[in-house]
This record gives structure tokens, C-alpha cells and sequence, in this order.
């Protein structure tokens, strides 16, 4: 089942065209790569997904619906790529805030928040305020948000990014585990040992345009297909 369909996005901010007719789907229970170099589009795609931005044209589903239905929007978690939050408050009441938005009953929200909090790596900094946060320290904050509702799907824009080797392993070892609890996770990276490690597919962007679909037994070439696909476009634009 399809739990996520991007049909021939295309968007231009001016007269720049950043998509190019991106298409791909991501299927329930996987984790799927979204991989690209920096200003392939990535980021874009994602704010488009999540129905921050709208695309000049083509569509989005998710769940079989149009990504701008509030009701699927419930059942996504979301990781942009530089985390913003209040600083003048503790992460502890941050979190107290997002608990008052949901409707996940109190207790529960607090006893994954501890789980997840404690999985992660930042359970002990929960009680500081989030200006003392470190950058790592504010992507594992991030990741807690996003997953604190157990959501059918994430979408995680860079997740490792600012993270040190020890916080790239955390987090991966938690996309495997939210892989193995029926979840699915769709991640954008330019880090491709991550991707061939954890990814069950992955698709290329470059240049406002995916390249290609690389499937479970091709993972472990993902670095020659992208080295390829850059050569190919640098011999272009130096013609």
C-alpha cells in the first residue's frame, strides 16, 4: 500500500524552477530515502509535502487523500531541517505544550515522551532551557516531538544533520525501530552510508529532478548511482 505519492510536482520561486516534475511513492512500513545533494530540491519537496508551501502543480497524497485534509495531517510526524523552538522555556515545557494540542491522553503522551526522551539521548536535558541546547542537542529534541505521538508516518528533513557519529547511530537505531513497530519513514540526506544501512528503498533528486529509484538490492551501489548522476549533471552545465 501507498502511503505517500508525489505525482509530477513542479514549483518556481521567481523565475528560478527548483522542481522539475518529481514523482515518486513510498510504501507502508519502509524506510525510504530521499537523497540529494544540497539545493536538489529536498527541503522544498518536503515543505510541499507537509502542505507548508504549495506546488505550482502536480499532487500529493497521503493515505490515498490530498495532503491538505486535516485528517491525515493527525497521523504524520514531522522533522524540518533546522528545528526552531521557543528558547525561553525548558524542553520539559515545550513538550507540556505540544501534550496540549493532542488529543493522546495525558499519561500516555508522558510516558512515551520519557521513552522516547531516554532512547534518544536527552531525557537528562529536558529540565534546561532549550537556549542552552547544543545543535545536536536540539535535532534529538526535534526527533522527540516528531515521534512523541507514534505517528503512522514520519517525514524527516536531514535528521542526522549537526549530529556526531554516537547521535547518527541513536537515531538510525531509532528509524529501525519505528520500522519494526509498523511505522514508515521517509527521510531526506546527503549522508549515504546512512542510507544503505537503514533504507529499505531510495530515490535520487538532483537538480529539481529525481534520476532515479533504487531498490533494496541496489542499495549498496546508491554511492556510484549518485556520484554518476552528479558527474552527469556537472558535464552539462560545463557544455
Amino acid at each position: 500500500m501507498e502511503i505517500l505519492l508525489v505525482k509530477d510536482i513542479r514549483k518556481s520561486f521567481g523565475k528560478v524552477e527548483v522542481l522539475k516534475g518529481v514523482s515518486f511513492s513510498v510504501r507502508s512500513g519502509e524506510v525510504f530515502g530521499f537523497v540529494g545533494p544540497n539545493g536538489a530540491g529536498k527541503s522544498t519537496t518536503m515543505k510541499i509535502i507537509m502542505d507548508f508551501i504549495r506546488q505550482d502543480s502536480g499532487e500529493v497524497l497521503l493515505f490515498g487523500r490530498m495532503n491538505s485534509d486535516p485528517a491525515v495531517k493527525r497521523r504524520v510526524g514531522f522533522l524540518p531541517e533546522h528545528p526552531y523552538f521557543y528558547t525561553n522555556v525548558t524542553g520539559r515545557e515545550f513538550l507540556r505544550f505540544l501534550q496540549l494540542t493532542m488529543s493522546l491522553e495525558e499519561s500516555l503522551f508522558w510516558e512515551r515522551a520519557g521513552y522516547y526522551a531516554e532512547k534518544i539521548q536527552i531525557d537528562w536535558a529536558l529540565d534546561k532551557k532549550i537556549s542552552e541546547y547544543s545543535k545536536g542537542m536540539l535535532q534529538r529534541f526535534g526527533l522527540l516531538q516528531a515521534v512523541v505521538s507514534e505517528p503512522d508516518l514520519l517525514i524527516l528533513d536531514e535528521p542526522m544533520s549537526g549530529l556526531d557519529p554516537i547521535g547518527r547511530k541513536i537515531v538510525a537505531d531509532l528509524i529501525l525501530e519505528l520500522k519494526e513497530n509498523g511505522k514508515t519513514v521517509f527521510f531526506s540526506t546527503h549522508i549515504l552510508p546512512d542510507v544503505e544501512r537503514i533504507c529499505d528503498r531510495a530515490c535520487v533528486i538532483i537538480d529539481g529532478r529525481v534520476t532515479d529509484l533504487v531498490e533494496s538490492g541496489d542499495l549498496q551501489n546508491i554511492e556510484d548511482i549518485f556520484m554518476e548522476r552528479v558527474r552527469e549533471i556537472g558535464l552539462r552545465e560545463v557544455l
